[in-house]
């Protein structure tokens, strides 16, 4: 069982943090009222959404229990204590450096293998060769 680095962020670094993430998931129009598309991958933008949610709840319990506060958002999420020692990790990162944002390394916005135009030819190249029925087995 392996424990965060550090302590709980103080109440400053909460309220901070939390206007950090609120800032980048639903960043200000410039021209309208309203917010604007943050152009996140759907695995940043829950990573952050999460993030939110247990600084929230962290908030509202009056910054006590730091570790049951992230179990229970985990948990919310129908995940479990392993979520949860990642949202302390990346809070505490995030709290300490304000550029420490939990990326997603799946690749551009996390699109498709199949998006790389040069692997989609290859694979169209291969199931031409498989003749006119081809099944899943041909793919793998």
């Amino acid at each position: 069982h392996r424990q965060p680095k550090q302590q709980a962020p103080d109440q400053d670094g909460v309220k901070e943090t939390l206007e950090l993430v609120e800032g980048i998931l639903r960043p200000w129009r410039k021209t309208e009222h309203g917010y604007c598309d943050p152009k996140l991958g759907i695995v940043l933008w829950t990573r952050l959404e999460l993030i939110a949610q247990h600084l929230r709840v962290f908030k509202a319990t009056g910054y006590l229990n730091w570790v049951g506060c992230s179990e229970q958002v985990a948990v919310a999420a129908g995940r479990g204590k392993a979520l949860a020692r990642r949202l302390q990790e990346w809070l505490i990162d995030l709290a300490q450096d304000k550029t420490a944002i939990p990326t997603a390394n799946y690749g551009p916005k996390n699109q498709s293998i199949l998006a790389d135009e040069h692997i989609a030819n290859d694979i169209h190249l291969h199931l031409q060769t498989k003749g006119k029925y081809v099944s899943a087995g041909h793919v793998v």
